[in-house]
């Protein structure tokens, strides 16, 4: 289990290597539920307290959000710089909503890497049954 966390720590704040869509996915869906539990358990009704909260959390969730997002364009082959696009209001986070989360990585190796998604120092057979 403990190598299963290192990887997960990797993914959150490593930004060279490539991650699929499913990783991307968990990491929305981890984020989103974190950002619910923080918001809702310690803001206990009071609107200021719930808009601070709310800010903290999305504060401490740029970098990793970002770091995620551009290892899943690495695996679509494109730089991490496309991740400039969210400057743009609506149609940038949509072009990384479908980018990210639609789109099929490239088969084989590309510039950013191998695809194996278990990086060969996290290659266990643990892992393996946890991770795919």
């Amino acid at each position: 289990m403990k190598k299963v966390f290192q990887y997960f720590l990797y993914v959150c704040f490593s930004p060279t290597g490539r991650i699929n869509r499913a990783w991307w996915w968990l990491y929305a869906l981890l984020a989103a539920v974190l950002r619910f539990l923080v918001v809702s358990v310690l803001s206990q009704g009071d609107p200021f307290l719930a808009f601070f909260n709310f800010f903290v959390v999305d504060v401490a969730f740029i970098y990793p959000g970002i770091v995620v997002s551009v290892k899943r364009f690495h695996d679509t082959n494109r730089s991490g710089w496309h991740m400039l696009w969210v400057l743009i209001p609506f149609f940038g986070a949509l072009y990384i909503l479908i980018v990210c989360g639609f789109f099929k990585g490239t088969d084989g190796e590309n510039k950013y890497g191998d695809p194996s998604y278990l990086i060969s120092k996290f290659k266990t057979k643990e892992t393996y049954n946890v991770c795919l």
